[in-house]
């Protein structure tokens, strides 16, 4: 037996003479020869073309052999026993094709090997190794409050606070004053205090607010005493005299009212009084 390449015209000696074949079959790839029964000689067909062997010949054929071409490709022009794998599967070429997929076009491409099914999962792997540590994540949302702790002991008693020996600057005491006093023929007078828990550290300046009156200082009334620094506001809420006359409080030097202000009043023929608010601001 004789082997050829695919694609050439192959000769044969028979018997004195040489027979021609144009072989491989171009659609199948098949080299197909007849070998004599007694003689065993061999000679090539055209089996394509309807030649066949004789009575006392034996028909042989054998294929020329694949060709792999790799994965398949719409610009490659293919031959008949070209093999090509797409889509996981093996094909070979029964025809010559070009842009013919394997998949879709079974007269060009019958199936060589079929992709195979899912595999069995394999066993797990081995741990990796830790992975860099990330960045930090943003803050949480704040939790819920919780329960109110039980009370702590009673702490130390601290030491005294500093003893104030002048009212400080920008700050307001408020208070009350009346004065009554009852009538008589002659003048009589009646006396009251405007007394500050704390001593100005300046001579303060006295204003006096009559019922209904209005003072460009004292903007207050006697509902809501008010003063300006460094000003002491007396607002008259109801008064029944004829005079008032006001002190220096407390010893100090006369006419000072750093530390307050002595009220008299004065009335003739009938009862008197002073009832009223002040305010006064360091």
């Amino acid at each position: 037996m004789l082997g050829f390449a695919g694609g050439v015209m192959a000769c044969v000696l028979v018997g004195g003479s040489v027979a021609l074949a144009s072989v491989p079959s171009t659609t199948t790839g098949t080299i197909t020869a007849c070998v004599n029964n007694s003689s065993a000689a061999v000679r090539l067909i055209d089996y394509q073309a309807g030649r066949r062997c004789v009575a006392t010949e034996h028909t042989v054929s054998w294929s020329k052999g694949y060709r792999y071409r790799g994965a398949w490709s719409a610009s490659v022009a293919y031959a008949v026993l070209d093999v090509v794998s797409s889509g996981g599967s093996s094909y070979l070429a029964s025809s010559p094709s070009t842009n013919r997929p394997p998949g879709t076009n079974p007269s060009y491409w019958g199936l060589l090997a079929g992709r195979g099914g899912t595999g069995l999962q394999g066993a797990p792997g081995v741990t990796g190794a830790p992975g860099v540590t990330g960045a930090p994540g943003a803050a949480g949302a704040p939790g819920a409050a919780g329960p109110k702790g039980d009370t702590g002991l009673k702490g130390d008693t601290g030491p005294a606070g500093p003893l104030l020996t002048t009212l400080p600057s920008g700050v307001t005491v408020y208070g009350t004053t009346g004065i009554y006093i009852t009538g008589a023929a002659s003048i009589v007078f009646g006396s009251g205090v405007i007394s500050l828990p704390y001593a100005f550290a300046v001579e303060p300046t006295l204003a006096v607010v009559v019922p209904g009156g209005t003072d460009v200082h004292c903007t207050g009334n006697v509902d809501n005493p008010t003063a300006p620094s460094g000003y002491i506001c007396l607002y008259e809420g109801s008064a029944n005299m004829d005079n008032l006359y006001t002190y220096g409080y407390d010893g100090l030097p006369a006419h000072s009212i750093k530390r307050g202000v002595a009220l008299i009043i004065a009335r003739t023929g009938s009862n008197g009084f002073l009832y009223g608010t002040w305010a006064a601001t360091g």
